[in-house]
């Protein structure tokens, strides 16, 4: 997807990427906006491009080792379980939906010019982007998947919120 906007992609972890930007190693990043702001990136930033539904998504999980998941109580393991799954998802999402929230008024607040994929450049991103959707949904035809279903799906899910 950085090939169609015309970027060259920088691999570098956080702390490396703010010396890279404050020296005009780089010129910008592609962020979840309330990174941006909570590392402080926003000093640096005159512009931002916001493309709707993203650019990239990332999973978070929380993982137990069986063996100490099978010690702990029956009443633990419920009280884990009442807090996990959909419930912790949702209350994530709520946590990042309000920093995100908070990042859009930082932005506005320092001037940052926010320029909105729409019109004829949404439809040619949304064009060359399908491009991408449908050869991850080839992909995964061999494995016995329907990538479209799983795409659809999941984009219901999304869209409910």
């Amino acid at each position: 997807m950085v090939d169609t906007l015309g970027v060259t992609s920088v691999q570098a972890p956080f702390s490396k990427a703010a010396e890279m930007i404050s020296n005009g190693v780089v010129g910008g990043a592609m962020l979840d906006r309330s990174l941006v702001t909570a590392f402080g990136f926003d000093r640096y930033f005159t512009n931002r491009f916001v493309y709707d539904g993203g650019l990239y998504n990332v999973s978070y999980y929380i993982v137990m080792n069986k063996d100490t998941w099978n010690n702990l109580s029956p009443e633990d393991q419920a009280a884990i379980d009442a807090i996990s799954g959909e419930t912790l998802a949702r209350d994530l999402g709520r946590v990042w939906d309000e920093l995100g929230a908070g990042a859009d008024a930082a932005f506005e607040e320092k001037d940052v010019v926010t320029t909105v994929a729409d019109g004829e450049l949404k439809a040619a991103l949304d064009a060359a982007f399908a491009e991408y959707e449908q050869d991850w949904i080839d992909q995964t035809a061999d494995t016995g998947v329907n990538g479209r279903e799983v795409i659809d799906s999941f984009r219901k899910a999304v869209s409910a919120f």
